[in-house]
């Protein structure tokens, strides 16, 4: 049973515990005040960052207790999340941390800055 109370897990949400969670440059424009693709994290609030997590309860269908999963959380050791905004990992991934580098927006940001803007060819 996760600490989080499961009455206060509302159907089509995931309570996950957090095993990896991301540090990025975005973090950074989070807390400037400036609104990107999720409003600015302000004083008090709690930093969230890409996360692979562990399901420890889940009100959605798609997800069961064991299941990793990757998705945006928070900077705490569990978090309650919309299961909509999960992507499950495979279960035997022996380094699912690998999706929050090189699998993950910083790898993924390298990749297609070489590949579309540097133009990177042979020799």
């Amino acid at each position: 049973m996760p600490p989080i109370p499961t009455n206060e897990i509302n159907d089509g949400e995931v309570a996950v515990k957090n095993l990896y969670i991301s540090i990025d440059a975005t973090n950074r424009v989070w807390i400037s005040g400036v609104r990107t693709y999720i409003p600015p994290i302000n004083p008090g609030d709690i930093m969230k960052g890409l996360g692979v997590s562990e399901v420890i309860f889940s009100k959605n269908s798609s997800f069961k207790a064991g299941d990793l999963v990757l998705g945006l959380s928070y900077w705490q050791k569990y978090s309650v999340l919309p299961g909509k905004a999960l992507t499950k990992l495979p279960a035997r991934d022996p380094h699912p941390e690998n999706y929050l580098g090189v699998l993950g927006v910083s790898g993924l940001t390298a990749f297609f800055g070489f590949e579309k803007i540097g133009k990177l060819k042979a020799g």
